[in-house]
């Protein structure tokens, strides 16, 4: 009976957690999106109505390009000097996007989970290559 009890409570816990994770994958990836706060593995953005000059953001355009504003030099303290730095993306799956591009020290291979999707907001966790 406790092994029951323990099972109840572990597939409870799985479907509250993964209800958490908003993904409308009808909604478009693409458009603008800016910085609103960051964990060790991945961030959460805002959806602008540009790509932001004076902080980090990118654009998924609908060509397939790839805009990101970033950290333009080897110096990551203020005052940051940014840059746009172009590439490409392709989904890989519905929630899997494939990113190659440009920093400052050379190409850049990324993968973003997308792990929640609203009209207005995007959460990702980033894997490099």
């Amino acid at each position: 009976m406790n092994i029951m009890k323990k099972l109840l409570v572990l597939c409870i816990l799985s479907i509250s957690l993964s209800a958490c994770n908003k993904v409308d994958f009808s909604l478009p990836i693409e458009g603008h999106w800016t910085l609103e706060s960051y964990t060790e593995n991945g961030a959460t953005f805002k959806r602008t109505d540009a790509l932001p000059s004076k902080e980090y953001g990118f654009s998924f355009l609908n060509n397939g390009i790839f805009l990101e504003n970033k950290n333009a030099g080897w110096c990551g303290t203020p005052p940051i000097t940014y840059g746009v730095f172009e590439g490409n993306w392709i989904y890989l799956s519905e929630n899997l996007i494939d990113i190659d591009t440009e920093s400052w020290c050379g190409p850049q291979e990324m993968e973003f989970v997308i792990l929640a999707l609203t009209n207005e907001s995007l959460r990702i966790e980033v894997s490099y290559k």
